[in-house]
């Protein structure tokens, strides 16, 4: 993985997270232990939640490590940390952490607490630390950088100070001055963390007005008293990578973090800001009294939270180096973040002797994705994630790229689904199952209101899993046969790849798109601009984890080659500027060399000529005098960089840069350069002139005369690259150039190949093949077959070669195989009295299934469909809710888990305030498909909405019974004992306990029955097929709710080999009877429903919501919920498209007549805005 170099600009600190927290253990069973990976980490507020919705009851072990590229971030967590570790008191933790302003026992305790922190100035000192058995260094660097901080926050306040305290309190002053002025009077702020109450006017309106408070007064006070004694500025908020100052990003509101529904959702009259501070509060308070509980009375070595300072692409560089360490490597130690020469070293007793994590069964990766793009997400992530069924990795977005939800996704990916499930292993779990119980439908909503051309966030988790782990009878610790292409297919795939990512780049390209496209565009690049480094990471990664054959890979390449070449003279002639750094990071990651490389020939004259031998690679560093960047400097841009080395005719551009600050020392001779470099620690703000190096193939300094080469640092072109930049840099858009022969500007020196990283596959290798895999004979291999545009995968063929001896004589003789779709995954093949399975890497659709025999060679194939999406036949709808085994434990595959016992209980008493939000938001997951899904959603539907009585005037249904329509049987019934919030998730949820009324058990509860039938039940008819639906669903409703009790050793799924244990209607429990008569508190206030305490099981129902990049979302019959809503937030946020004005201080708005979508507060704003609006009005 690799990304652009960036000139860095203007830096926003962030001392706060930007989105609520979630629980990062919600996709593994509650037994099992889990290595917890964070990239880009921000705050501890995921770690804090997480430790929060802990059980108990379950004793597992947690361990978390943190990385950031902010030094300030971290010093701040592990403040935070060791505040609650010590019991400094929860008013002034907050104070320090959330305040720009403090008081002076606030400040006084900061002091403290930093110069403790700051006496543990080595990792040995920091381990023998009252912190150093929880809180763990996984660098001497971090704690170096951290021991800085925690020393600038103590002194800050030292008087000699006083006057840089007072400049740095004025800066403060009038940023938050200018913050003020630019930002609209209705923000939207922390009221995401309402979630569905997000709908109503409430959250957004307070919000606005904490948010405007809190910058106004730097606190969250809202007593006089205190706000007049917080008079210290707080010193950790003026220190961060970009040094000292004030550089805290203009969005932060210490309100984000925290869990507002519950808040908006049970208000007995109007919320205020001192309620949204309280609740948060209350909210901190909880999470840290829960991390010092686990701190103080788990069991030792159970709960780690290690730190990394670094980007998150050197982190994970380390991490897999490390991995590999018991193979000889020359991979340098990654740097720990751009424009640094500082190496990423792990503490080797950390990850030697302690044996620190370096895979994970949970990576969260914040919304790094907008930043360094999904490809490069996934390709850093795919390494380092364990091979366990329950393994899982967390993307998120708070940026577009596109004005319609459902194409977001397809935008930011670098392939089809299809594509990128089968090279990486990995599936967004939505895409495979047709849902989500994750909702953000609120975000949906809330983005459909606004004008195409407004740039709003729109926030977005998706789930990533190995795709096979969701079918329940797949083997996942056996090896797939190997996947094999068409050479060609294979080459055309990597072309079209290739093409998605820097087809734009091409200066064409710009000219034959719309105005609003190229803006579009620019944005896109102002956040993330691919490099051809990070698609050879991705051939790379292919190539070993399929285990291609040297053979066929050599052909793949060629004609990849070969065909970028071609495109480049038809469609991209600009891209054959960077074919040359193609070939080099090609060689260079070991996976393919073009024959040029093997050819340079010494030059008679130059630098180069005095070299006994010319490499294929050589590395030119650059050095630029610092003076040169004030070009850069003058705007207010972050422009994309890279080199070019430009003679005669020909330019040649290399992506791949690394920058420092400092000077480098020659120390070698000419015969044998020897190169020092010497860091400025002073970094950005230093006058040192800075070094940048880039590889480029011999023979790229040998094709012309050395003194007619030029080596040059430019802007890269694209559609933010604005006229300001041409202007000042020139049409080669140089911000610095010098001839090869400059030998005070320029150096080489010889590059040395990466070796290759270990073959990746996606499970271990068995000691045996398992009988049901080879009863007849062995799998050779697994065929991948393009559709006709090569660009998505059509179909997978399995290649059954037939070797037992039984098998092949009926075989030959002309038995038929009878070939059927077992499970989602995997295909039957039965010959005679033998049965073998076929498995698939992702689900398949059997029921298109082609099959060939070849009699005489003795084999069978079979060629089925994909099933990617989920719209697909067949696939994971023969398993839609699975449950799967994880040494021993079993947990949902793709319902989240939810801390039930923790989640808020919503107040059913005010029905008319719960109608304004609690059905819109319910009947937000319908969709316009006609199929099982939706059928048994319509019953969540109608369970959800009478157990809360908004249905009408009936009052909350507490019995509730499924009666199958075409039989009028009913032999489930569900007792809701409690609608709760489920925070994190932004969703709501029925805590309830299941009664299936099996033959065994009715002659006891038959008494009971009939008394509830007195009292009322409340009957949902479920029409053809759905019971057998809702019967699969039950056991994932149980699972993921289960915090009090494990499986037994006689668990009746092991027994039978299945779940659920039933299927068919009246035919006996689909549950296992662990669960039975357990955690059954919420049964025991009711003399009646205590009776049948014994025989229920616990379940937490929640909706199913729509996923819109498969399915889409209000549609049809959902847009008569969504139309007032989507109203009532369009007028909530309505502001003038010209000024940004809203009506709070400049009256009542207007719309546009043409094309009454966008608002302007005076006639004299719509016509100034016309020139640009007229593009998107329909007038």
């Amino acid at each position: 993985m690799a990304l652009s170099l960036f000139w860095p600009g203007k830096y926003f600190f962030y001392p706060i997270g930007n989105t609520s927290a979630v629980c990062l253990t919600r996709d593994i069973p509650p037994e099992t232990s889990a290595n917890i990976l964070l990239l880009a980490c921000g705050d501890p507020r995921n770690v804090l939640y997480t430790i929060f919705c802990e059980t108990p009851d379950l004793s597992r072990a947690l361990d978390f490590t943190c990385c950031d590229f902010d030094p300030g971030v971290l010093a701040r967590n592990v403040l935070l940390l060791s505040m609650i570790i010590d019991g400094v008191s929860k008013e002034t933790t907050w104070n320090i952490f959330f305040h720009m302003y403090l008081d002076d026992d606030s400040q006084a305790a900061l002091v403290s607490q930093c110069q403790k922190l700051a006496m543990y100035s080595s990792v040995a000192d920091w381990r023998s630390s009252p912190y150093g058995a929880v809180i763990r260094m996984g660098t001497d660097h971090t704690l170096a950088a951290m021991c800085r901080h925690w020393e600038l926050y103590a002194n800050f306040y030292h008087p000699s100070r006083s006057e840089q305290r007072k400049d740095l309190q004025k800066k403060m002053e009038d940023t938050r001055r200018e913050i003020l002025s630019d930002t609209p009077v209705v923000n939207m702020s922390s009221s995401r963390s309402s979630g569905p109450l997000l709908l109503r006017y409430d959250p957004v309106h307070v919000a606005s007005q904490q948010f405007r408070r809190y910058w106004e007064t730097g606190t969250t006070f809202t007593d006089a008293t205190q706000l007049a004694n917080s008079t210290h500025p707080n010193s950790t908020f003026f220190y961060s990578r970009a040094h000292e100052g004030f550089d805290v990003h203009y969005g932060t509101d210490p309100m984000i973090p925290f869990h507002h529904a519950p808040l908006f959702g049970n208000a007995k009259g109007t919320v205020t800001v001192q309620n949204l501070v309280e609740s948060s509060r209350s909210q901190f308070y909880a999470w840290s009294a829960a991390f010092r509980t686990a701190v103080t009375t788990w069991k030792e070595g159970l709960l780690a939270i290690r730190f990394l300072l670094g980007d998150a692409l050197a982190v994970a560089s380390a991490l897999q180096n490390h991995s590999n360490s018991s193979v000889q490597t020359v991979h340098p130690m990654p740097r720990v973040a751009a424009w640094t020469a500082c190496v990423l070293k792990l503490n080797p007793e950390e990850y030697a002797r302690v044996a620190a994590p370096v895979r994970f069964e949970v990576i969260d990766t914040s919304n790094l994705s907008d930043h360094v793009g999904m490809l490069n997400i996934l390709l850093c992530t795919a390494p380092l994630l364990a091979h366990s069924p329950c393994s899982v990795l967390y993307t998120e977005s708070l940026l577009t790229h596109t004005t319609d939800s459902a194409t977001e996704l397809e935008s930011k990916l670098f392939a089809d689904l299809s594509v990128v499930s089968v090279l990486l292993g990995m599936a967004p779990l939505d895409s495979l199952s047709g849902f989500t119980s994750l909702c953000n439908t609120h975000e949906q909503l809330t983005s459909l209101t606004l004008s195409p051309s407004d740039h709003r966030q729109y926030h977005q988790i998706i789930t990533w899993r190995q795709p096979s782990t969701g079918d329940p009878s797949f083997i996942h610790d056996f090896t797939l046969p190997p996947l094999r292409f068409d050479a060609n297919q294979l080459a055309r795939l990597f072309c079209d790849i290739y093409v998605h990512l820097f087809g734009t780049e091409d200066p064409a390209h710009f000219m034959n798109l719309k105005p609003e496209d190229i803006v579009r565009l620019g944005r896109k690049f102002a956040c993330f601009c691919p490099s051809r480094e990070s698609f050879i990471v991705l051939l790379s990664l292919v190539h070993n984890r399929l285990q291609i054959s040297a053979a066929l890979w050599s052909g793949v390449m060629r004609i990849f080659l070969n065909l970028l070449s071609d495109d480049a003279l038809r469609t991209h002639p600009f891209d054959r500027l960077n074919h040359r750094e193609i070939h080099a990071q090609l060689y260079r990651h070991g996976i393919y060399s073009v024959p040029e490389l093997d050819k340079a020939r010494r030059p008679r004259v130059g630098r180069l000529s005095h070299w006994a031998n010319i490499p294929p690679l050589v590395r030119v560093f650059l050095t630029v005098p610092r003076n040169e960047f004030a070009k850069l400097e003058s705007i207010p841009n972050t422009p994309w960089l890279h080199c070019v080395i430009r003679y005669s005719q020909s330019e040649h551009g290399f992506q791949s840069v690394d920058a420092a600050y400092g000077t480098l020392i020659d120390r070698g001779s000419k015969a044998k350069p020897d190169l020092l470099f010497r860091e400025d620690p002073e970094g950005h703000r230093t006058h040192c002139p800075v070094v940048v190096s880039f590889v480029v193939p011999s023979c790229v300094l040998t094709e012309a005369a050395p003194e007619t080469i030029d080596i040059r640092l430019s802007v890269r072109t694209n559609p933010g690259s604005n006229k300001a930049l041409l202007f000042l840099l020139g049409p080669y858009m140089a911000v610095f150039h010098a001839c090869l022969e400059d030998t005070d500007h320029v150096h080489l020196l010889p590059e040395v190949p990466l070796s290759p990283p270990d073959t990746l596959s996606s499970a271990f290798v068995p000691l045996h093949f398992p009988k049901k895999l080879s009863a007849i004979g062995r799998p050779s291999h697994l065929a991948v077959d393009m559709d006709g545009t090569g660009k998505r995968i059509a179909s997978l063929t399995a290649r059954l070669d037939v070797e037992d001896v039984q098998a092949k004589e009926q075989f030959a003789k002309g038995a038929m195989p009878t070939v059927t779709q077992s499970s989602p995954c995997a295909m039957q093949v039965v010959i005679g009295g033998l049965a073998q399975t076929l498995l698939y890497p992702i689900p398949i659709v059997g029921s298109e299934r082609k099959v060939r025999l070849a009699r005489k060679s003795s084999y069978i194939e079979v060629a089925v469909p994909v099933a990617i999406p989920y719209l697909r036949p067949d696939g994971q709808r023969l398993c839609p809710f699975p449950v799967v085994r994880t040494n021993g434990s079993l947990s949902p595959w793709n319902l989240h888990r939810v801390p039930i016992n923790r989640l808020p209980v919503l107040d059913l008493a005010n029905v008319d305030r719960l109608r304004l939000w609690y059905d819109a938001h319910v009947g937000s997951q319908d969709t316009e498909q006609l199929d099982l899904l939706t059928n048994i959603k319509d019953s969540i539907h109608h369970v959800m909405t009478k157990a809360a009585g908004t249905q009408g005037t009936e009052k909350p249904a507490r019995v509730i019974a499924l009666r199958d329509d075409e039989t009028q049987d009913c032999d489930t019934m569900l007792f809701v004992n409690r609608i709760r919030f489920d925070l994190s998730s932004h969703t709501i949820v029925c805590d309830a306990f299941v009664l299936p009324t099996s033959h065994a058990i009715m002659p006891t509860i038959s008494p009971f029955i009939g008394q509830l039938l007195q009292r009322g039940v409340t009957s949902i008819r479920v029409y053809r097929g759905e019971m057998r639906g809702w019967k699969q669903l039950l056991p994932a409703l149980v699972e993921r709710c289960r915090t009090t009790w494990t499986h037994g050793a006689n668990c009746e799924y092991v027994a039978k080999g299945k779940i659920p244990l039933q299927l068919k209607t009246s035919a006996g429990d689909p549950l296992c009877s662990c669960g039975r008569g357990k955690d059954v508190d919420g049964m025991l206030h009711d003399n009646l429903w205590k009776k049948f305490g014994p025989f229920v099981t616990r379940i937490a129902i929640s909706p199913l919501f729509a996923v819109s990049y498969v399915d889409p979302v209000f549609t049809g019959g959902t847009e008569d919920v969504a139309s007032p809503l989507a109203s009532d937030v369009k007028e909530t946020l309505a502001e003038c498209h010209r000024c940004r004005k809203q009506r709070s201080i400049s009256g009542e708005l207007r719309r546009c007549s043409g094309c009454k979508i966008v608002y302007y507060c005076s006639e004299a704003c719509q016509k100034s805005d016309w020139k640009s609006h007229k593009l998107d009005c329909n007038r």
